[in-house]
Formats: structure tokens, sequence, C-alpha cells
């Protein structure tokens, strides 16, 4: 009898050992997967209200401010740009055929070797 009480405590405790481990082993894959998106939730959160933070910040409009200068800037070189293409277009049409077309570095259009001034 004290052999039969023996076997079915022994295997009382065996399952009980093999439902604590599978509980640890849920418990711990659960944990690290709330975990791990609680995390990501305050590190969300926390990106959010630093952006938030930062685009209320004076060094932003200034940034800002400086970004939208620089586009009219580019945007008026631009039109300098066109307008001198149209220029030299127009000066080339006028000029007779005498004289030298061709550019030196400086951007001046020279004249013809035997008209040039001394």
């Amino acid at each position: 009898m004290v052999s039969a009480l023996s076997s079915f405590y022994q295997t009382i405790i065996t399952y009980m050992g093999i439902l604590i481990a599978v509980m640890g082993v849920l418990s711990v894959l659960t944990l690290r997967f709330f975990s791990k998106a609680a995390a990501e939730d305050m590190a969300h959160e926390a990106a959010k209200t630093a952006m938030h933070h930062y685009l209320e910040t004076n060094k932003f409009r200034d940034e800002v401010s400086y970004a939208v200068q620089d586009i009219g800037l580019s945007g008026q070189l631009e039109s300098v740009e066109k307008d001198l293409v149209a220029i030299k277009r127009h000066l080339k049409e006028r000029q007779p055929s005498a004289f030298d077309n061709s550019e030196d570095e400086e951007g001046t259009i020279g004249l013809p070797p035997d008209k040039e001034a001394p």
C-alpha cells in the first residue's frame, strides 16, 4: 500500500512539475510579447511628444523660414537665368555677322581680329 501511495504521489508531482514548466514557458512568452508591445507604444508616444515639442520651438520656425526663403531665392535665380539666356539669344540675333560670337570665360563677346581695339 505504501508503494502504491508513493507511486501515486510521484506521478502527481511529475505532472505538476511538467504543468509548472509549461506555465513558466507560456508566461515568459506572454510577458515578452506584452512588454515588447508596451515598449513600442511607449517609444511611439515619446517620439510623438518630442516631435510635437520640436515643432513648437523657435528653431523649427527659423529653419522653415530659411527653407522658404531659399526656395524663393532659387526661383528668382531660375528666373534670372532664363532672362539671361533670352537676352543672350536676342543679342546674338541682333549682332552683325562680322562679329565674333564666341564668348570668353568672363562672358564678353569679342570683336573680329581685324577690328579689335588697340
